[in-house]
């Protein structure tokens, strides 16, 4: 079992963004822009093979509502696919260490541990808690979000499986005794035989790919931090500076391009936008380049 897991977390985690992650919001549809691979037909496999945290509604054609946890879990398979690496093998490794309660994970003998890790993955579903994974995940991804901490989960080829945390502020360790010895157990990992998947990663695509209405109302980012992406996303930005203030987002400093006087635009007009300074480029005099610097205060 991970070390890391076994102590649980010291790191107290968010609630509320907890219960925002497990509300129902999307459907196999919003799987389009992300990878349209993704299909009904594909889901439809997958939930007939066990590997989903959710179940199909009763109807033939359509899915109920999934959560965002359960979403990433499919990006997850997703990834897995794309691998071709076996499913069975993976996910049944983080059945056995999601889906099963810490304190019987504990007073579980080895010849039991063994027993569970030699079934297929078929015999070793109904020992598995799906709702127990769906928690376990979801918290993993809460602390993703809430303290900006890449976190990969890591698969040995002898069955092991390791989380491996970008930011080890928030592994949640206390005792330093087993602080060294899961930095001992991510050391020899990496020189062995392993599948590893990003889950910030995936979140990250998710957030590249989606507009900002899905971002915000997940809270998958903060205020300043959808204002940030609001101005990064404008096509005729050149450059964005990020000035910080005590550690957080303060003001963003944003060079423009503006390709050419826009026809019936005086550039007196820009001079009286808020603006920094004003840089202008012509060519022969036949066109116009501005870039315009503007230092734009968060709101907070």
């Amino acid at each position: 079992m991970d070390i890391r897991q076994q102590m649980g977390s010291n790191i107290p985690l968010d609630q509320t963004l907890f219960n925002t992650l497990t509300e129902k919001k999307f459907t196999v549809k919003d799987f389009k822009d992300i990878d349209e691979a993704i299909t009904y037909r594909t889901i439809n496999y997958w939930s007939e093979k066990g590997y989903l945290l959710s179940l199909r509604q009763e109807t033939d054609r359509d899915w109920r509502k999934i959560n965002f946890a359960e979403y990433v879990w499919i990006l997850l398979l997703n990834e897995l696919r794309i691998m071709g690496v076996s499913f069975d093998k993976i996910i049944g490794q983080l059945f056995l260490e999601m889906g099963i309660p810490e304190k019987e994970q504990h007073e579980m003998s080895q010849q039991e541990a063994d027993r569970l890790k030699a079934l297929s993955f078929d015999k070793r579903l109904p020992e598995i808690n799906k709702e127990l994974v769906l928690e376990n995940f979801t918290w993993l991804i809460v602390t993703i979000i809430s303290y900006k901490t890449p976190i990969t989960l890591r698969f040995l080829n002898n069955g092991d499986y390791l989380e491996v945390y970008g930011n080890p502020a928030y592994h949640g360790i206390a005792i330093q005794e087993l602080l060294e010895k899961y930095k001992e157990q991510v050391i020899k990992s990496n020189f062995e035989s392993s599948i590893s998947v990003s889950i910030d990663g995936l979140i990250k695509d998710y957030i590249q790919k989606k507009d900002l209405d899905n971002i915000t109302e997940l809270n998958l980012l903060s205020p300043e931090e959808i204002e940030i992406i609001s101005y990064a996303r404008r096509n005729e930005l050149a450059e964005l500076k990020i000035v910080y203030n005590e550690g957080s987002p303060d003001r963003v400093e944003l060079t423009e391009i503006i390709q050419s006087t826009p026809k019936g635009k005086r550039i007196e007009e820009y001079m009286l936008s808020n603006y920094t300074d004003l840089h202008f480029k012509s060519n022969g005099g036949k066109s116009l380049v501005l870039h315009r610097n503007t230092k734009i205060k968060l709101s907070k």
